[in-house]
């Protein structure tokens, strides 16, 4: 399995609306099959504990850019992690 992997805190505290939209663009992408799979953090202590993430996202890879715009998260302080799965296999951290 091809991994991609990133993390990054999100502050999202400076936006007035209760619901901000965070916009994820993964650029590069060099195989074009499989899945991007994003975990959604709100808290350190459960920070890559599998079956804790707040929210998961998939994308199916069909470009060498491909876009996700979330505006489902309410407003505070998160983490993500994304990667980029070769297979079907959903066995991972993110899943419960």
């Amino acid at each position: 399995m091809y991994i991609l992997l990133l993390y990054f805190t999100l502050l999202t505290g400076f936006i007035s609306n209760k619901n901000p939209q965070l916009t994820i663009k993964i650029e590069n992408i060099e195989v074009l099959e499989g899945d991007i799979r994003i975990g959604m953090f709100n808290a350190s202590e459960k920070f890559l504990k599998q079956g804790l993430s707040f929210k998961n996202y998939i994308i199916a890879v069909e470009n060498t850019t491909e876009t996700i715009i979330i505006d489902d998260l309410p407003e505070g302080d998160y983490a993500f992690i994304l990667y980029h799965g070769m297979s079907s296999f959903v066995g991972t951290f993110l899943s419960e």
